[in-house]
C-alpha cells in the first residue's frame, strides 16, 4: 500500500497510463515498424464544430507580405475547442515541395505571439506552408467576462488531457482542414514536423496517429524537449528545479534584452494567454501530462528509422538528453544536440529558428533529389550543419 506522500504524488503528477485511462482511451497494437508492434492508446474523438475566423496578411520578419493566413476554432467531440492556422504562402514565396510544416505551440502559450512568429519565420525562410495547431481551451469563446462562467467546466474536462491524445487531436484538425479545404489550402499529406518545448514533446507522439490519418512524416526537427521521465522521479530532480529557475530566470532577461527594441519584440506581445479557461487547463491538465514522463513513452512510437533533429540547451536541466540519447539508441537517424550554452528559453532566438530553417531547406534539396532513399550520412550531414555563434556561444 502506498504511503500518503507516494500516493498524493502520483494524484498530481499521474502516471502516462493514468492520464490515457482518464481519457477513456483504447489500447491498440500498432506496428511501427515492419513486425515492430507497439501498444499505442487511441482515443474516441471526432470534428464536432469547425468555425472560420477572418484571414489575415503574413508579414515575416523582413515585414515583407508573403502569403495569408486562415484562422479556425475547433471542438472536438469531447468538448474541447482549439485554435488552429494554416499559412499559405504566395505563390511567389512558395517552395514547389510537395510538404508542409507541422506545429504544436509551446507550454501556456496561444498560437499568437511568439508561436506565429517562429512559424512564420520558418515558412518565410522555407518557402513551405505551415499548420500550427494549439492546445486544449485556448479560443474565446464569449467576452472576457463571461469565460469565467465556463472555468470549472473546462477544469472539469482537462484532466483527460494527455499528450498523446493532444497528438492525435491535432493530426485528427490537421486532417479535417487538408480534406475540407483542399481547392483552397492546398495542404498535401506530407509533413515537416516543428515545435518548441511542449511541441517538440508532442513530436514523436505524432507518428502512429499521423499514419492512422493518411499522413507521413518526412523529417521532424524541434527545440527544447524537456522531462522525458517523471519529474521528481531522482532525488537530484528537487535542487535541479531550483538551479533550472535561476537559470531560466538569467535566460529570459539575456533574451528579453536581446530583442527589446526589435521589430520582433512586438511581434512576440501576444505569447502570454488571458483567457482563463486556456490557463486553468494548462495548469490542470496539460501540465501533468508534461512532467509525467509521458514524452520519454513516445520514443518507442517512433520508426527506427525516422529522421529527427531534437536540440537541446546545456543549461535546460529537465532536458536530460543523455536520457533521449538512450531512449533513442536504436534509432540511427536520431539526433539529440546540446548546445554549449542556452536555456529553455533560447529556443525563441532568432538564430535557433534560423538555424532550423538552414536544416529545413537542406532536407527539402536532398529530398527532392533522393526521395526517401536518403542515407543516414547524408542526414548526419545535415545535422552537422551550423551557423554563426551568437553571444551565447550558440551552435545551432
Amino acid at each position: 500500500m502506498k504511503n500518503p506522500v507516494n500516493k498524493l504524488y502520483d494524484t498530481i503528477l499521474p502516471d502516462p497510463q493514468t492520464l490515457w485511462d482518464r481519457g477513456d482511451a483504447n489500447m491498440e497494437e500498432v506496428e511501427i515498424d515492419q513486425g515492430r508492434y507497439m501498444n499505442v492508446p487511441f482515443f474516441d474523438i471526432e470534428i464536432e464544430d469547425v468555425k472560420r475566423l477572418k484571414p489575415g496578411r503574413i508579414i515575416d520578419h523582413l515585414e515583407r507580405d508573403i502569403g495569408e493566413f486562415h484562422g479556425f476554432r475547433v471542438r472536438t467531440s469531447d468538448g474541447i475547442d482549439r485554435a488552429a492556422r494554416v499559412y499559405k504562402l504566395d505563390d511567389l514565396h512558395r517552395s514547389p515541395s510537395d510538404m508542409y510544416l507541422h506545429a504544436d505551440t509551446a507550454w501556456t502559450t496561444p498560437i499568437t505571439g511568439h508561436n506565429d512568429y517562429a512559424i512564420s519565420r520558418l515558412a518565410s525562410q522555407t518557402g513551405l506552408d505551415a499548420v500550427i495547431v494549439g492546445a486544449e481551451h485556448g479560443t474565446n469563446k464569449y467576452p472576457y467576462p463571461l469565460e469565467l462562467l465556463r472555468v470549472g467546466h473546462t477544469a472539469l474536462r482537462s484532466t483527460g488531457i494527455s499528450l498523446a491524445k493532444s497528438a492525435q487531436s491535432s493530426q485528427l484538425i490537421t486532417t479535417h482542414l487538408r480534406d475540407e479545404y483542399q481547392g483552397e489550402l492546398g495542404l498535401s499529406n506530407n509533413m515537416l514536423m516543428t515545435g518548441e518545448s511542449r511541441g517538440s514533446m508532442l513530436a514523436p507522439a505524432h507518428y502512429p496517429y499521423a499514419k492512422y490519418y493518411g499522413n507521413t512524416i518526412l523529417y521532424s526537427d524541434t527545440t527544447a524537449p524537456c522531462v522525458p521521465e517523471k519529474m521528481f522521479s531522482e532525488k537530484a530532480d528537487s535542487l535541479r528545479l531550483a538551479a533550472w529557475l535561476g537559470y531560466e530566470a538569467v535566460g529570459g532577461l539575456m533574451l528579453g534584452m536581446e530583442i527589446m527594441g526589435q521589430q520582433a519584440f512586438k511581434r512576440r506581445l501576444g505569447t502570454v494567454a488571458l483567457n482563463p479557461n486556456f490557463v486553468v487547463s494548462n495548469l490542470i491538465g496539460v501540465g501533468p501530462a508534461l512532467f509525467s514522463g509521458e514524452f520519454g513513452k513516445f520514443a518507442d512510437w517512433v520508426p527506427r528509422d525516422a529522421a529527427m533533429f531534437y536540440s537541446t540547451f546545456k543549461n535546460d536541466l529537465f532536458a536530460k538528453p543523455d536520457v533521449l540519447r538512450r531512449l533513442y539508441k536504436d534509432h540511427e537517424n536520431v539526433y539529440i544536440r546540446t548546445h554549449k550554452s542556452g536555456t529553455h528559453a533560447t529556443l525563441a532566438n532568432d538564430k535557433v529558428i534560423d538555424a532550423k530553417s538552414m536544416r529545413f531547406n537542406a532536407f527539402q534539396a536532398l529530398y527532392g533529389a533522393k526521395g526517401s532513399a536518403i542515407s543516414p550520412q547524408e542526414l548526419r550531414a545535415i545535422y552537422d550543419m551550423r551557423v554563426g555563434h551568437s553571444r551565447l556561444e550558440l551552435a545551432a
